[in-house]
């Protein structure tokens, strides 16, 4: 079986999620609410991953994989 190409490298999205400090600072630093951002347990959007990679502290490549590689074409 294949990994989607948006999935998170070694991560699952709600550890990444937690990471940036828990579902609830997630959805006040994006503008969502609590129930949206716990509904993101397959990928985070794209609009959103920067800013939780800076509070997770990871590099991009590992929250949306696929961004960055869209991004070197």
């Amino acid at each position: 079986m294949t990994r989607p190409k948006d999935e998170p490298v070694g991560f699952t999205v709600m550890g990444i999620l937690g990471m940036a400090g828990g579902i609830p600072a997630v959805a006040e630093k994006t503008g969502r609410t609590v129930q949206t951002v716990s509904k993101w347990d397959r990928r985070i959007p794209a609009k959103y991953a920067r800013d939780i990679a800076i509070m997770a502290g990871l590099p991009l490549e590992i929250v949306r994989p696929d961004m960055v590689r869209a991004s070197e074409k």
